[in-house]
């Protein structure tokens, strides 16, 4: 049970600005090919609860043991109050998944990456000056908490005392003083004989773009050279600190709610408790019974294997919709508020109650492109809740009527149409594609939250299998 599968979460923000989402993204495939699994992204000023739907989809990709690696510029930056409710949450919602929580990075870390960029742009000067005549310009985005723009005094004075330059100031985009060029008009003033802008920004983006256009307009006015340096990612000795940091967090096993080597046992037993015979019955030899027990394995999670007679068919009261302050409604806060362990009533595939009395069928077409509006205003509300709850992303289908969702795989998705259809909504596949249905008349309070919750119960469940379905593997090897 060594190669255990593993996920890493890159937290961070950058959400509100593509070209930053492009960087982070290039960012966590280098992560990924250092690491050999998959590193997600995760931006905490997306809507929602970004962690949350991570860690599902994560789990949605058979990862059982995941890493938090925090990668923010400032420590004032962090919130790891917001990192550690997450996790908590999770960890009951999902008690067989090991964490890994790393700390953000220190100043020190920080300081090799700021210093490496920095050598690096001074050698590429064409007529090199001494460090004791060159200034240093650390060039932050500039925020409305006082508390982010003094980290960066921090950091400068840091790098002052370490590398021997003749000065070394901060100065910001946005939002506050002392700007770029008025700083680099007070190095020159000063005596500085060539000027290193170093972006403290993590990826290029919008404000990179804005430093450079005004360190641009103001060269025109310097009389020593200036050279903009890149931004601190991808440089190998940001992607070293934090292929360090994933390392000792993964030596850390404080945060783990439960052993991987419980969560087997655990299994087994479950897996092991199935009735061999019946009453009156011959028992059946070994062949037959591991034939029986693959069939069951690989139709439902290891909860229901051996007591699908115990198995209630009574409904769990109906969640209640929660609204967030803007008044829509928090999909992913929904389910889990009375029991996290629990926020599902039985699986009906199982024998369990279906969500539905009545089958929800498919809409017309024709009926749908009546009444486009409506239609569409139903087609954002339950994508939203989707991508909320699951992580998986939502298709557009060519004929009106339907919503895609695209799943991990071929057998994930018979998996989910063998589950969904049994709690009476109509699904269809295509490929590793479902299909559900959505029409002009659906309410928030009945089709939408109908569709929303079976595909977050079933996924629920679904993961639940795959464990399950790996550990069978592993013990078949």
């Amino acid at each position: 049970m060594n190669n255990i599968p593993t996920a890493t979460l890159l937290v961070s923000y950058g959400a509100k600005d593509t070209e930053t989402i492009t960087g982070i993204d290039a960012l966590t495939q280098l992560l990924s090919e250092h690491l050999k699994h998959p590193v997600l992204p995760c931006l905490l000023d997306q809507p929602g609860r970004p962690l949350l739907t991570t860690i599902s989809s994560a789990l949605t990709k058979g990862a059982v043991k995941l890493v938090v690696l925090p990668l923010f510029l400032s420590p004032a930056d962090y919130q790891d109050n917001a990192v550690a409710e997450a996790i908590t949450y999770a960890s009951r919602r999902w008690p067989f998944v090991q964490f890994h929580v790393s700390p953000a990075l220190n100043w020190q870390e920080w300081l090799r990456v700021v210093g490496a960029r920095v050598i690096e742009a001074q050698a590429e000067l064409p007529e090199p000056v001494e460090r004791q005549e060159t200034a240093i310009v650390l060039a932050g985005h500039g925020d409305v908490n006082p508390d982010v723009n003094s980290d960066l005094a921090k950091l400068a004075r840091l790098f002052y005392e370490s590398y021997g330059f003749g000065w070394v100031d901060v100065a910001y985009v946005e939002e506050t003083t002392p700007s770029v060029p008025e700083m680099m008009a007070r190095q020159e003033m000063l005596g500085a004989k060539q000027i290193i802008v170093l972006p403290y920004l993590l990826t290029d983006g919008t404000v990179h773009q804005q430093l450079q256009a005004s360190v641009a307009t103001a060269k025109e006015k310097q009389q020593v050279p200036v050279t903009v340096a890149p931004c601190l990612s991808p440089h190998p000795t940001l992607v070293d600190v934090l292929l360090a940091r994933h390392e000792v967090a993964l030596a850390d096993r404080s945060l783990l709610p439960v052993s991987w080597d419980q969560v087997m046992v655990q299994l087994q037993s479950e897996l092991n408790s199935h009735e061999r015979s019946m009453p009156g019955q011959p028992a059946p030899d070994e062949d037959e019974f591991q034939q029986l027990n693959e069939k069951i394995s690989a139709i439902l999670p290891p909860r229901y294997q051996g007591r699908l007679d115990k198995v209630s068919a009574a409904p769990m009261t109906s969640a209640e919709l929660v609204f967030d302050e803007q008044g829509e409604v928090a999909w992913d806060q929904v389910f889990g508020v009375d029991d996290p362990d629990n926020p599902f009533c039985e699986l009906a595939l199982a024998g369990g109650p279906a969500h539905r009395g009545e089958l929800l069928e498919a809409v017309a077409a024709e009926d749908c492109l009546a009444e486009p509006g409506k239609y569409a205003a139903a087609l954002t509300e339950i994508e939203r809740g989707i991508s909320m709850i699951t992580g998986l992303p939502v298709v557009e289908s060519t004929t009106s009527g339907w919503i895609g969702i695209q799943c991990d795989s071929e057998e994930m998705a018979i998996w989910l149409v063998r589950a969904i259809i049994v709690e009476n909504v109509m699904v269809r596949r295509e490929g590793e594609t479902l299909y559900l249905p959505v029409g002009p008349h659906y309410t928030l309070k009945n089709e939408v939250k109908s569709i929303v919750t079976v595909t977050a119960k079933t996924c629920h469940y679904w993961i639940e299998h795959m464990l399950a379905q790996r550990l069978l593997s592993e013990r078949m090897m």
